[in-house]
């Protein structure tokens, strides 16, 4: 598509979510973004799934809504993908010079790229989250961390263990051979034949995943191990840039002493997602196995489905009756540094493989230093026993020490906020799309 070279590049952004719905990392990634690539000559616009079709406003963004109402067709490559005549109006509407996922679904990103190219609009993709190849959605492998490739008989045989499938049952439900387990599913409905079709349904996602990165100008990552991650699925490290998060920054407020409450507790905070893969009811537990550390919780976040709402619930029996732990709403996206002063430190306790996560940012850009779990991007982005304390992923008993440790020496958190460096601005970030956009568009193809 021939562009006007001066005028913006035009830009739509396709994450799986976004305001005013309620939203997590990847989101706010795609709002700072598009915010901050606005005075560098990009004009973006948003388009994400929804009930129905729409377009709405938000911050100066355009917003469209295509409907979750899918028609199968076969692909550029000859595969059945899901096609959704609603994104195909938006591109329409949009003209974009370029399109940028950032999420993978199946064959319904696949089936949104085919749309793009068939209109000779590139398209470029990040990688976010685990979930974009794993099945599970957390990259964890027999009780440790995957290395990150989808091979369908072992993902299969991981799901179906995830869901109660005894060990040797999964393994050899995974293991039938595609045209037996097709024939068997033809008898069965519901979670059997789902569980017989798996194996094959992941192999049609590896698959899908691969040409969709293929045809991408060049796929975007946001921290070390997905580099590695992509490598192994067959994406070639000099078709991969790493770009690593950054977050809406300004003054902060480094005051080196704890910022304890009248009492003289210390106030920690967890601000999330509300999901078992974060690990918040680690903290939970280590804090009441302590009735009497001087020690106060604060839980912010959202539920962003109805397995969330069931964890919030089970959260809130958990801390029941403890007048330590208290339920906040959730703030304001670009709201996280000003909130998230006001404590001694902030609590990650993810037990699944983070790109970020963006709250440890947030944190440092509040001049707050952090107690997070020792895995992951985290570990990119932090500095152990300066800026913040790394604990054991998925362990209560390492999470209760470190708790003791901060309540029978509170200035252990004073000395670490001395440390705490500003962290990588989301301008940055958004400098250095720009000119990945730019580059794309002046070669005509692959960057």
């Amino acid at each position: 598509m021939d562009r006007e070279p001066d005028r913006p590049i035009r830009v739509l952004h396709v994450p799986f979510a976004y305001l005013p719905d309620p939203i997590g990392g990847t989101e706010v990634y795609v709002r700072s973004l598009a915010l901050g690539a606005r005075p560098l000559g990009v004009e973006s616009a948003v388009c994400a799934p929804g009930g129905s079709e729409g377009v709405s406003e938000q911050e100066g963004l355009r917003v469209h809504r295509f409907e979750a109402r899918f028609t199968d067709a076969s692909s550029l490559h000859g595969r059945p993908e899901r096609r959704s005549p609603g994104f195909d109006r938006i591109l329409d509407r949009e003209r974009p010079d370029l399109v940028h996922f950032h999420a993978f679904v199946g064959g319904l990103t696949a089936g949104l790229a085919d749309a793009a190219v068939e209109r000779g609009v590139p398209y470029l993709f990040t990688y976010h989250t685990p979930s974009a190849l794993c099945s599970r959605g957390d990259l964890l492998y027999n009780g440790g961390v995957c290395d990150g490739r989808l091979e369908p008989v072992r993902c299969a045989a991981c799901v179906l263990r995830a869901h109660g499938v005894p060990r040797p049952a999964a393994g050899l439900m995974a293991a039938f051979p595609a045209s037996m387990s097709l024939r068997l599913s033809g008898a069965f409905r519901g979670r059997v034949r789902t569980a017989l079709t798996l194996t094959s349904d992941l192999a049609r996602h590896r698959a899908a995943f691969r040409g969709f990165a293929d045809r991408s100008e060049k796929v975007v990552a946001v921290c070390g191990w997905a580099v590695e991650v992509l490598a192994r699925n067959g994406v070639p490290p000099d078709r991969v840039l790493l770009s690593r998060h950054g977050i809406e920054t300004g003054p902060s407020d480094h005051r080196a002493d704890v910022r304890r409450t009248s009492d003289g507790s210390i106030r920690l905070v967890y601000a999330g997602r509300f999901s078992p893969i974060k690990g918040t009811h680690l903290v939970i537990s280590a804090l009441r196995s302590l009735p009497r550390a001087p020690i106060e919780l604060d839980i912010i976040g959202r539920a962003q489905s109805a397995s969330d709402e069931e964890y919030l619930k089970e959260l809130k029996r958990l801390s029941d009756d403890d007048n330590r732990i208290r339920y906040l709403r959730p703030y304001a996206a670009g709201e996280g540094r000003r909130v998230l002063s006001d404590y001694d430190a902030v609590v990650v306790p993810s037990v699944w493989m983070e790109t970020g996560p963006l709250v440890v940012l947030e944190a440092f850009a509040a001049g707050v230093p952090v107690i997070a779990s020792r895995r992951g991007g985290i570990l990119e982005i932090v500095r152990e026993d300066v800026d913040a304390l790394l604990v054991e992923p998925g362990s209560v008993a390492s999470w209760t020490e470190t708790l003791r440790r901060i309540g029978s020496d509170p200035d252990v958190l004073g000395r670490m906020r001395r440390e705490v460096r500003p962290p990588r601005s989301s301008i940055t970030v958004a400098e250095e799309m720009s000119r990945l956009y730019r580059a794309v568009l002046a070669e005509g193809g692959k960057a």
